[in-house]
């Protein structure tokens, strides 16, 4: 597991899914709890997350997330889309040329353009199949959201050298790397599936989140490569379970929480720490 769970990060999941669309502190207090966090530190994080703009309260002490629609929660919540994400690949590349800069800066750019799949093909020259039914100026966005130094220039090239294509085809990406990590994941589900119902209540919600969290990082952070560099396979099965586990961890969370509904089974899904 390479991301920590935070007050921060709980707080901000549980409402982005709640489908009451506000939630009354006490119910936050109370899931905390089951994670290990104090009421003082729920009340703590979540007056910060107010005076930062990322929740919203009224007269009624009901909190809710301030803008639900943002670039990275669109690009997060895509997954379940599953294969409609992409398109036939026409050999073609996305590329994205970044400006000189500083180290921290290129770090930057490095984070955001690994998110939705970017490779570094050449110095400050990056690139990823294009094959996404994303359009280049809704990418561009999500980059620019995510760190991406606004001047750098994203456009869709082809006719690069056979031997350049060749290496970037068969380097760039790590794909025995990414189908161990989805068969875990999908280990992961059929395990927790097979004993879920007989946990106790409390260790029933913890599971949910943190295996549905898990699976959700994976197909997330899938660069989405064409079926010429990797099956699609691994993705769809992984996709495929995951919805149904999502289905499962959503009834858990709903005949647990006291009336709350939820759009899906809560997850992190902020990508924060990634």
């Amino acid at each position: 597991m390479t991301w920590k769970i935070t007050p921060k990060i709980l707080i901000v999941s549980i409402l982005h899914v709640s489908d009451n669309k506000a939630m009354p502190i006490k119910n936050m207090i109370d899931i905390g709890r089951l994670f290990g966090f104090t009421g003082n530190t729920i009340r703590v994080t979540t007056t910060r997350l107010v005076r930062d703009g990322r929740l919203e309260s009224d007269e009624r002490g009901l909190y809710r997330i301030k803008d639900m629609d943002t670039p990275i929660s669109r690009y997060v919540n895509a997954w379940k889309q599953g294969e409609k994400r992409m398109l036939d690949w026409d050999g073609s590349w996305i590329c994205c040329l970044t400006p000189p800069a500083s180290a921290g800066r290129r770090k930057q750019n490095a984070k955001a353009l690994t998110l939705p799949g970017f490779r570094e093909g050449l110095p400050n020259f990056w690139v990823r199949p294009n094959n996404l039914t994303m359009g280049l100026s809704d990418l561009k966005k999500l980059l620019v959201h995510q760190g991406l130094d606004p001047k750098a220039e994203l456009f869709a090239g082809k006719e690069f050298h056979e031997r350049l294509t060749q290496h970037w085809t068969e380097f760039l990406w790590p794909v025995g790397e990414l189908i161990q990590n989805m068969e875990e994941a999908l280990d992961r589900i059929a395990k927790s599936k097979a004993r879920i119902h007989s946990l106790p209540a409390d260790n029933a919600l913890t599971e949910s989140y943190l295996v549905g969290t898990e699976t959700v990082h994976v197909l997330v952070k899938d660069p989405l490569l064409p079926r010429e560099m990797m099956s699609p396979q691994y993705r769809i099965d992984l996709a495929q379970a995951m919805l149904e586990y999502n289905e499962i961890g959503k009834s858990i969370w709903e005949d647990e929480s006291s009336g709350l509904f939820f759009s899906q089974s809560p997850s992190h899904m902020e990508l924060e720490g990634v």
